[in-house]
C-alpha cells in the first residue's frame, strides 16, 4: 500500500503542466502514487503529461494512474482522484503549481513517525510571498487558524480515513472552504510543518479573478451553498465554529457585491440573512478583525463606507494612511 496518494486535476494548463509534473517526478519514491485527472481539457495538456511519463522507468510508469473524464470542475475531478486512491495519506496538486523540493520527504518522514490525520504546510506564491496557514506560526490553535482564513486544501496533507466519504462539494467555486475546516474539527492529531512545501502560482485570469455575468451568479450560488452547508451543520452539531464559518462566508459574499456590482445589491443580501447578523451573540468576537466586527454591527454603515473606499480607489485617489 502506498503512504501517499498526489492527485493532479487537469485542465487548460498546457503552458505549465510539464513543470508542475517535474516538480514531482524529481522526488518520487516507491511509497508515493501520483494520480492525474483530466478534467475534459481541450488542450495539450495530457498529452504533454502522456510523453513525460512514457519516457519514465516501467516502475516509475506504474506509479502513476491517468483518468480521463468529461469537464465536471476541480470538486468532481478530486473527488475522483480520492475514491481512486491508494494512499493512506491524500495530497492535492493543483496542475499550474508545483510541490518543493523535500515536500515528499518531509511529508512521508512526519507520516512515519506521528501518524497524524492532518499536516499542514506553508505556500510560497509566484509573488516571492509565503502564506502562513496559521495566524501566527507559534500560536497553532484553532483560534488562530480559523482566524486566518486560510483554507488552502493544497496547503494540506490528509489521511484518507478523516477524509472518509465527506468529499469536496461539486459544482461551485470556492470548494476548499466547504471541505477544509471541516476536517479541523474532526481532526484529533495535527501536525504543522513551518516549512515553505508547495508553491502556489496566483494567476490574473483565473476564474475567480475575471467576473463575467455567468461567473459572478456562480459565485453567489456558491457562497449560499456555503452558507447553508455549515448552518446546516451547526444546527444538527451546535459547534459555533461552523456558525462562525457561515457569517464569515456571508461577509466575505457581501464584500465580492461590492467589489463587482453596487453597495444597493450587498444591502439585498444583508436583509436576505439577517438571522446571522440578528443571532451575532453566537459569535466569538476574538476570532474576527475589526473589519468584520464592524460589519457585524453596522452593516449597512460597512457596506457604505467600502463602496466609498472602492471609488476613491479605482479613482486613484486612495492613498494609504
Amino acid at each position: 500500500m502506498y503512504k501517499l496518494s498526489v492527485i493532479i486535476p487537469i485542465y487548460k494548463v498546457e503552458n505549465y503542466i510539464e513543470e508542475c509534473l517535474n516538480s514531482v517526478l524529481i522526488q518520487l519514491t516507491p511509497e508515493v502514487e501520483v494520480i492525474c485527472i483530466n478534467d475534459g481539457s481541450p488542450d495539450e495538456s495530457m498529452n504533454i503529461v502522456s510523453s513525460l511519463i512514457s519516457n519514465c522507468s516501467n516502475a516509475i510508469q506504474n506509479q502513476f494512474v491517468l483518468i480521463n473524464q468529461e469537464n465536471k470542475g476541480l470538486s468532481a475531478a478530486r473527488n475522483a482522484g480520492i475514491k481512486l486512491a491508494k494512499g493512506e495519506y491524500i495530497a492535492f496538486l493543483d496542475s499550474d503549481d508545483k510541490l518543493s523540493d523535500s515536500f515528499v520527504q518531509d511529508v512521508i518522514n512526519t507520516i512515519k513517525k506521528k501518524q497524524p490525520d492532518l499536516i499542514d504546510f506553508n505556500l510560497f506564491t509566484s509573488t516571492n510571498k509565503t502564506i502562513f496557514i496559521y495566524e501566527n506560526p507559534s500560536d497553532l490553535s484553532l483560534k488562530s487558524l480559523f482566524k486566518s482564513g486560510k483554507w488552502f486544501a493544497c496547503s494540506r496533507v490528509y489521511s484518507k480515513k478523516l477524509i472518509g466519504n465527506e468529499l469536496f462539494i461539486n459544482g461551485i467555486y470556492y470548494e476548499d472552504i466547504g471541505f477544509v475546516p471541516k476536517k479541523y474539527l474532526k481532526a484529533n492529531n495535527i501536525e504543522y510543518l513551518n516549512k515553505n512545501l508547495y508553491w502556489y502560482r496566483i494567476r490574473e485570469n483565473s476564474i475567480t479573478n475575471n467576473v463575467s455575468e455567468d461567473s459572478y451568479n456562480k459565485s453567489l450560488c456558491s457562497f449560499e451553498k456555503l452558507i447553508e452547508s455549515y448552518m446546516d451543520l451547526y444546527r444538527v452539531e451546535n459547534n459555533k465554529l461552523y456558525y462562525f464559518l457561515s457569517f464569515f462566508i456571508f461577509y466575505t459574499k457581501i464584500t465580492y457585491v461590492c467589489k463587482n456590482k453596487n453597495k444597493t445589491e450587498a444591502g439585498v443580501f444583508v436583509l436576505k440573512y439577517k438571522d446571522l447578523l440578528r443571532d451575532k451573540h453566537k459569535l466569538n468576537l476574538s476570532y474576527f478583525g475589526c473589519r468584520v466586527i464592524f460589519f457585524l454591527y453596522f452593516p449597512k454603515f460597512y457596506i457604505f463606507m467600502y463602496d466609498f473606499y472602492l471609488k476613491l480607489k479605482r479613482n486613484k485617489y486612495f492613498f494609504k494612511l
